[in-house]
């Protein structure tokens, strides 16, 4: 038999592995966001602000209201419903603005459907989703697999 001792992995050191001492959980992401404003709000918008008008964002509304999603989970305010709602309703129309734009829609963007599916999951977990943003989410989806391009160029 082969000796494969040397293929072992050395036991941790205090020095080079730090031990988590506590899981980190949907509250400490909601602590972070009201300790830390001015950090966040660069890349997504504060709930209270995106309740205003979720549709914005067109087809990254689902990413922007990522925030608003986790006050919608942690409290189950119907006002945070209906701006995901109306998030929701809002991706094929921001789809047929890039397509208008670059006859296309790049990876870059279809990335952003990822977060509408969560959004989804979530609305629809909690009985919150309309049907009318069940559909919209559906034909939002269709029309991105239509002019999809993976490799961000008009032939592919």
């Amino acid at each position: 038999m082969r000796d494969t001792r040397h293929y072992a992995t050395p036991p941790a050191s205090p020095r080079t592995h730090y031990q988590y001492v506590y899981s980190v959980h949907r509250g400490h992401f909601l602590e972070f966001i009201r300790k830390h404003p001015d950090r966040w709000q660069s890349f997504n918008p504060n709930p209270s602000y995106f309740i205003k008008k979720p549709e914005r964002w067109g087809a990254e509304s689902c990413f922007a209201g990522l925030f608003t999603l986790a006050e919608f989970i942690r409290t189950g305010d119907g006002k945070y419903a209906d701006a995901l709602n109306k998030a929701l309703r809002s991706i094929k129309a921001g789809y047929q603005k890039l397509v208008e734009k670059r006859k296309y829609v790049g990876f870059y963007h279809a990335k952003f459907s990822l977060y509408s599916w969560l959004v989804r999951r979530e609305l629809r977990k909690r009985n919150a989703l309309t049907p009318e943003a069940e559909a919209a989410f559906k034909e939002g989806i269709l029309y991105l697999m239509e002019n999809l391009h993976v490799w961000n160029t008009p032939e592919t």
